[in-house]
C-alpha cells in the first residue's frame, strides 16, 4: 500500500473515531448528530480514495470513485445542517419541509448520477456534472462558514468567539487546499488529497471540544 493510501486509511479511521467521540458526548443533540453524519460522509469519501490512490487505472477504480463521490456529495449538506443546528437556526426551520427538499435535492441528484453513470468524475474538468458538484459543494461550505461567523459574532461569550474563530480559520484553509487539490493537482494526474487535508478541520473541532467543552 502506498503512502497516500496509508494516510487516507488513517483519515478514514480518524473521521469515524472523532465523529463517534463527539456524538456520545451528547447523543440527543442535533448538532452532534449532524456532525456524526458529516464524519460518516467524510469517512465514505476517504474509503473510496484509499483504493483510488492504490490503483491509478480509471476503469479499475470506477467503483471506488462512485463510493468517494457519494461521500463527497453528502458531507456538504450534513456540514450545512451541522452549522444550522450549532447556530440555533435548525429548530426554527425543522418543520419547513420545502426547505429540506430544496437543500437535499441537488446532492440526491448528484449521488444518483454518480452511482448510475459515474458522471462527476467523467465530466472533469469542464463538464456539467463536475461543475455542478463543485458549485454545490463550495457554495454550501461557504454558507456554513458564514453561519459559523454569525454564531461567533452574535455571542457575548469569549469561549464561543474563540471556537468560531478556530472553526472558520481551519475551515477556510481546508476549502482553499481542497480547491487546489480538486482542480490543479487532479489536472496533473495527482489524485485529490482533500480527503486527507480535510482532517485538519475535524481535528480543530475535536480540539475545541476538549479545550472549551464545545458540543458536550
Amino acid at each position: 500500500m502506498n503512502i497516500l493510501s496509508t494516510l487516507t486509511s488513517l483519515a478514514f479511521c480518524s473521521y469515524l473515531y472523532i465523529g463517534f467521540f463527539i456524538f456520545y458526548l451528547n447523543p440527543k443533540s442535533k448538532t452532534n448528530i449532524y456532525f456524526l453524519l458529516a464524519c460518516f460522509a467524510f469517512a465514505l469519501w476517504s474509503f473510496g480514495y484509499i483504493f483510488i490512490h492504490y490503483n491509478i487505472d480509471f476503469e479499475k477504480s470506477i467503483i471506488w470513485y462512485k463510493i468517494a463521490f457519494t461521500g463527497s456529495s453528502l458531507f456538504e449538506v450534513f456540514l450545512f445542517y451541522f452549522a444550522l443546528a450549532l447556530c440555533g437556526i435548525y429548530e426554527k426551520i425543522k418543520r419547513k419541509k420545502l426547505f429540506f427538499i430544496l437543500t437535499y435535492i441537488i446532492p440526491v441528484i448528484l449521488i444518483y448520477k454518480n452511482i448510475t453513470e459515474c458522471a462527476i468524475i467523467k465530466d472533469y474538468p469542464f463538464g456539467f456534472w463536475f461543475i455542478l458538484w463543485m458549485v454545490y459543494g463550495y457554495s454550501y461550505n461557504l454558507i456554513s462558514i458564514f453561519l459559523f461567523y454569525q454564531w461567533g459574532k452574535k455571542s457575548n461569550k469569549k469561549r464561543v468567539k474563540k471556537q468560531a474563530r478556530m472553526i472558520i480559520i481551519f475551515g477556510l484553509i481546508v476549502i482553499i487546499i481542497g480547491f487546489i487539490s480538486e482542480t490543479f493537482l487532479v489536472s496533473l494526474n495527482i489524485p485529490s488529497l482533500a480527503p486527507i487535508t480535510t482532517l485538519l478541520w475535524i481535528f480543530a473541532v475535536g480540539y475545541s471540544v476538549l479545550k472549551y467543552r464545545f458540543m458536550s
